[in-house]
């Protein structure tokens, strides 16, 4: 389904929040379908259960997933315009935070844009 990094800063749960989001928004994972259960997903990524537990909490409490008793647990209907749009909110307020924070450090526009070149590249 997909990686995870073990060298990131980035708690496991968390990587799993932002991959399933990645993932709907991109079209892979679209409204309607099952994802793995608990156990299953834990098991594929060799990690503890309650790690995707924890991230499948955050993914019904975010709206995006939705678990029926003895059916599974499922993308819901309204996700993908709504996530698009979120996602692409949150992610230009992080950037824009991003900036402002290292101007104050006094890190210059162009050292900016080139770390933005270079994280691109990675």
């Amino acid at each position: 389904m997909f990686e995870l990094d073990n060298k990131s800063r980035l708690p496991i749960y968390e990587q799993i929040v932002n991959e399933m989001q990645a993932q709907v928004v991109k079209g892979i994972l679209e409204p309607g379908d099952r994802v793995p259960s608990i156990r299953e997903l834990a098991a594929l990524l060799g990690i503890n259960p309650n790690t995707v537990s924890k991230a499948y909490q955050e993914l019904e409490r975010l709206e995006i997933l939705s678990t029926v008793k003895g059916r599974g647990t499922f993308i819901t209907e309204q996700t993908g315009k709504m996530l698009s749009e979120k996602t692409l909110l949150d992610a230009k307020k992080r950037l824009k935070e991003a900036v402002i924070h290292l101007k104050a450090l006094g890190i210059s526009e162009t050292e900016i844009n080139n770390w933005v070149k270079e994280a691109e590249e990675e």
